[in-house]
């Protein structure tokens, strides 16, 4: 099976994104400083009412009440921010270059139009995850081949390669379509 694939800003993003959002230690970091934020405001809070101050007490109240509500909210845009900015550092050169990728039997052979070639055997692959607008093949912890689903003309035939090599190399196949930032 060949596709003809462009990749855009949007799609370099959503795999950071993805990859982000699916990191455990970057979870746990968020949560651990969401809650130890908060705590640390609902203490401040108790402090100032124990001392008098009804106007710190409350403030802090309120504080610790943001922190756990729109924080969460604000990281999350930061976060798309930065990484926003990191793929247009990154790999802006790439943006809108059509490659050729190829689903042998073997590998997945890929060849854009500056003329680089790469060759991917199945066997490398750590998951294959379908999100809602990408297919996503996982290499190693931040590489992966990407495939929107928009260059995708035949999707009864790629989900049968796809079904083919997650079966045939035993390669995890994640349903993520319901994911999303």
């Amino acid at each position: 099976m060949r596709l003809k694939v462009s990749l855009s800003e949007s799609d370099y993003l959503t795999h950071q994104l993805y990859i982000i959002s699916r990191n455990e230690k970057y979870q746990k970091r968020l949560k651990k400083r969401k809650y130890i934020s908060s705590i640390f405001f609902l203490i401040i809070s108790i402090l100032f009412y124990e001392l008098g101050s009804g106007v710190l007490a409350t403030t802090s109240l309120l504080l610790a009440i943001a922190y756990v509500t729109v924080i969460p909210m604000y990281t999350k845009w930061y976060a798309e921010n930065r990484y926003r900015e990191y793929v247009v550092n990154t790999y802006s050169k790439f943006f809108d270059v059509e490659e050729s990728v190829v689903f042998n039997r073997d590998h997945i052979f890929a060849k854009d139009a500056i003329g680089t070639e790469s060759k991917i055997d199945y066997s490398l692959f750590d998951s294959i995850n379908q999100l809602p607008n990408h297919f996503l093949f996982r290499l190693s912890e931040n590489q992966s081949l990407i495939i929107p689903k928009i260059s995708i003309l035949d999707s009864q035939e790629f989900d049968s390669v796809i079904s083919k090599v997650s079966s045939d190399y035993d390669i995890a196949f994640i349903n993520d379509t319901d994911w999303k930032w």
